[in-house]
């Protein structure tokens, strides 16, 4: 009997252990585009109207919920749209609403309205949250409306936020019921009108052997120059080998592109330049060239991987970028690769050194690396690869047992 309650003490244990790794997993936080702490004004519009704020996302997710800020209660009108970067009418899809939000009397200040359907949101798109003011009867108080500096939108970006703001971020529309797009860009006000989005969980990082998430969307530039390289500077966190060299092209690329990868350091080629046929690209999506023989690397080296734009095809001279993505905080892959930038050169000969967009801006070339394997006994845990604290806790509960059953053996 007690050699069963025994191996049902180790049972619960083992389970509880279990229990916790899973705890210990990366959950996303939801994430708005305002702080609570921030100073907010309040206005009158002199009419109904319909104000937004554009916005972008750099991981993939869902928007659960908008806000507000209230100055007046009553009936709002809340839509979501999908635009372009300028943030036109012309093409925008409306992709949730038109919603009637009734702010009952008495509530003011930030409020949120929960999405009926939640709206899944993607890298490399545009997005414009609107929510008008109050369209309820009292014309004298309800286009009163709130906003803080429109410096807010650019101070706002960092590494470590996923979502995206832009210089012309603030958006309105001033006439009508409250449900027509907001395509006017104000150049005075940020409207306190915000979003409550939740990126999609990250994937283990330790299994991802790319510099960046290979899901986000680039837009194009036409015309960038002639021969330009274009690169990813980045340091590893681990010993390890870099075995294939990857560029997202556009259809309709075709010829030569250059490849290599650098020391920025000593500023030397660690690779031979590649010059590398890329055929006819059919449809846009990343490409690779697998080294003839793979490049090790340590930490503590900055290396620039790059790749020129091509050279013939309806593409040449092109290039794709995504901004406001990477830098010192940068954090996608931050298991493996740190301290990452977007640089470029005027010359497909010299190693790209100018940051853009203060490295920000991510050029979409990128390495698969794998990290040179850990010895599987780690000083920390046991072999079982739990810690060593659950795994004396689960000697403790076997000796207590048996303990327990030496005891009344003897009785």
């Amino acid at each position: 009997m007690y050699k069963k309650i025994s191996l049902f003490i180790l049972l619960i244990v083992l389970l509880f252990a279990c229990n916790l790794n899973i705890n210990a997993a990366d959950t996303p936080t939801p994430e708005s585009i305002f702080g609570s702490d921030i100073q907010i004004n309040e206005a009158n519009l002199g009419v109904t109207g319909s104000h937004g704020t554009l916005f972008g996302v750099k991981k993939e997710g869902k928007i659960t919920a908008v806000k507000r800020f209230i100055v007046n209660p009553g009936i709002h009108k809340v839509s979501l749209w999908e635009t372009d970067s300028s943030g036109s009418e012309t093409g925008a899809i409306k992709l949730a609403g038109i919603y009637d939000w009734d702010v009952t009397s008495g509530n003011t200040g930030w409020q949120t309205f929960n999405l009926p359907e939640e709206v899944n949101v993607y890298p490399g798109k545009y997005y414009v949250v609107s929510i008008s003011t109050s369209v309820s009867v009292n014309p004298s108080s309800d286009t009163n409306f709130s906003y803080t500096s429109i410096d807010y939108f650019t101070q706002r970006n960092s590494a470590s936020s996923n979502i995206i703001t832009y210089i012309n971020s603030s958006r309105q529309y001033n006439a009508g019921d409250g449900t027509i797009f907001p395509a006017l860009q104000n150049d005075a006000f940020a409207f306190g009108i915000d979003i409550v989005y939740t990126p999609n969980p990250t994937p283990d990082t330790e299994k991802v052997p790319y510099i960046a998430d290979q899901t986000w969307v680039p837009s194009l530039a036409q015309g960038g120059g002639g021969a330009w390289n274009y690169g990813t500077e980045f340091q590893v966190l681990k010993e390890g080998k870099i075995t294939k060299i990857r560029v997202f092209e556009k259809a309709g690329a075709s010829g030569n592109v250059y490849a290599s990868i650098w020391n920025k350091d000593t500023q030397q080629r660690l690779t031979p330049e590649i010059q590398w046929n890329i055929g006819n690209v059919d449809s846009d999506g990343w490409i690779e060239y697998t080294l003839d023989q793979s490049l090790s690397v340590v930490p503590g080296v900055n290396y620039v991987v790059s790749v020129s734009t091509c050279t013939e095809g309806n593409t040449i001279n092109d290039f794709v970028y995504f901004d406001n993505i990477l830098g010192s905080m940068y954090n996608y892959n931050s298991s493996n690769f740190k301290e990452v930038y977007g640089v470029f050169s005027q010359d497909r000969n010299s190693i790209p050194s100018v940051p853009s967009l203060e490295g920000k801006r991510y050029f979409f070339r990128d390495v698969v690396f794998t990290p040179t394997a850990e010895p599987q006994s780690n000083p920390e845990t046991g072999d079982s690869g739990l810690p060593v604290y659950i795994m004396l806790s689960v000697l403790s509960m076997a000796v207590v047992a048996l303990k327990v059953k030496k005891i009344k053996n003897n009785d």
